[in-house]
Order: C-alpha cells, then sequence, then structure tokens
C-alpha cells in the first residue's frame, strides 16, 4: 500500500514540476556585420506565468554559432538554460490523387 501512495505522490509531483512550452517568434532589433560574420540582435515578448517555462524562439537561422547564443530579459525571472537545436519541418503528405497509378498499387499491396 506504501508502494502505491508513494508513486502516486511522484507521479503528482512531476506533472506539476512539469515545464509548460512556449514558442515566441522573435524579430531583428539590430545588426552589426563584421568581415567575417556578424552580431544580430533580436526581441520578442512573452508573458510567463510562475513555475518553469520552456521558450522556443522561432524562425531563427540555423546557421547561427550555437556558442554565440545569449538570452536575457527584464522581470523577476531566471534563465536556467539555453540550448541550440535545429527543427527540420515536416514534409506535407502527398495526396494519393496525385500519385501515378503504377505507385498506388504497389502502396496497396
Amino acid at each position: 500500500m506504501n508502494k502505491i501512495i508513494l508513486t502516486a505522490l511522484i507521479l503528482s509531483a512531476s506533472q506539476l514540476i512539469a515545464a509548460t512550452e512556449k514558442k515566441v517568434k522573435s524579430t531583428i532589433k539590430n545588426v552589426t556585420v563584421f568581415t567575417q560574420g556578424a552580431q544580430v540582435f533580436r526581441t520578442g515578448n512573452i508573458t510567463l506565468a510562475p513555475g518553469i517555462t520552456q521558450v522556443t524562439l522561432t524562425g531563427i537561422s540555423p546557421q547561427v554559432n550555437p556558442a554565440s547564443i545569449q538570452a536575457g530579459g527584464k522581470g523577476n525571472f531566471i534563465v536556467l538554460d539555453v540550448k541550440h537545436h535545429i527543427e527540420y519541418p515536416e514534409p506535407p503528405a502527398p495526396e494519393p490523387s496525385k500519385l501515378p497509378v503504377a505507385v498506388l498499387r504497389e502502396i496497396k499491396f
């Protein structure tokens, strides 16, 4: 019985601690161009609720140097971590009517 109660408490606590995710579109505010690269300052607005929130910035170039990424803002919060991750878009599913008849036969079998 104690194991069941302990498991239930751990599951409920993990749901409270689980981070929510918000996607933010940022815009370019300032750019400084150098002979080998550039420094780009982007801004975006977000309102955070109390707790842990994972903020994902969309629209960033995949050629950015991951070691140069910095995050900050104004308000009563703490940035715990900054990670670089590229999300590749899913290709659209082909419409069956646009596929050749021979391909449709092979798919069915």
